[in-house]
């Protein structure tokens, strides 16, 4: 058995066992159900599993020395239960290092630090995707999203700050893909511009941190960013999704500017991590990012 094969079924194993020991840990939650009303029982039951996943996430990182153990972890695991079938839950990991961090396009244009503007790479990036789609005036979609983004309420761009228009949207950063679109909205009702509804936000974009730069896996980058940041592969014909291995290896420069490389250990590496249960009288679930190097986790998102 080659090393990688061998490191491959270590961490298998050990993610079956810890994702049972998971399970064995909720049946006690079981009989406590009608104890109190059920909303205060899903919110015990929602701060218990958040912990044991969080305990779960620690202990298969440790172990992720490469990318290709980094890859065992990665997918959907549904339908999982204890012995009696009482508790069933679904989890699913996934890279955010495919896409990049919205919140992160804008960088200190002074000295002081006191004035932001999104870098000229990520400006460029930006014009490729929307030129792409046929925007009718990518520039205003452009200062929407860094009005959005940064804290003051200096106009970009003639009724750019939306955040003095409407009240459900504040500066500050772009929470997730729901108020991106209103954004998206917004720039249909100044332009009457229809095809910013065309634009696949997910393939390019997650939303994190405004202080976290965004480091790009190769391995986990959907074709559509790839294409518009000029990557060529090895087989243009292949239908498969980018891979680090497929790209042709003469774009160093592309890849330096949008800091693109496969995991290694010691990395920075965030994960969108998700788990969703059902109990006999409760539903719920959760979603939140969890980095492997630092072991934390947060944007934590409950569900109803």
């Amino acid at each position: 058995m080659s090393m990688k094969k061998g490191i491959a079924l270590l961490i298998t194993v050990a993610m079956i066992a810890l994702i049972s020991a998971v399970a064995l840990s909720m049946l006690d939650l079981v009989d406590r159900t009608y104890r109190s009303n059920l909303k205060v029982e899903k919110a015990i039951q929602d701060q218990v599993l958040l912990k044991n996943f969080h305990e779960l996430l620690n202990k298969m990182g440790s172990d992720i020395a490469s990318a290709e153990a980094l890859d065992m972890i990665m997918g959907e695991f549904p339908g999982l239960s204890d012995d009696t079938g009482r508790v069933v839950f679904d989890i699913s990991i996934a890279s955010l290092q495919g896409r990049i961090n919205m919140n992160a396009m804008l960088k200190p244009q002074d000295k002081d630090k006191t004035t932001r503007d999104i870098d000229g790479n990520y400006r460029e990036l930006l014009y490729a995707i929307f030129n792409y789609y046929h925007l009718v005036d990518p520039g205003q979609m452009i200062a929407l999203i860094a009005d959005t983004i940064d804290e003051d309420t200096l106009e970009r761009y003639p009724g750019s700050e939306l955040a003095n228009e409407y009240a459900d949207i504040s500066n500050g950063a772009i929470q997730g893909l729901p108020m991106l679109k209103r954004v998206s909205e917004s720039y249909y009702e100044k332009t009457e511009d229809e095809t910013v509804f065309d634009v696949v936000w997910e393939k390019y974009f997650y939303f994190g941190e405004f202080d976290v730069s965004t480091k790009l896996d190769c391995n986990y980058m959907s074709k559509e960013l790839a294409a518009v940041l000029g990557l060529r592969r090895v087989d243009e014909a292949l239908t498969t999704e980018i891979g680090c291995d497929s790209l042709v290896r003469d774009q160093n420069e592309t890849l330096a500017k949008y800091n693109i490389a496969p995991f290694k250990k010691g990395d920075s590496y965030k994960l969108d991590v998700r788990l969703n249960y059902t109990l006999p009288a409760i539903k719920g679930g959760f979603s939140a990012v969890y980095d492997i190097k630092d072991k934390g986790i947060n944007h934590i998102r409950l569900y109803p």
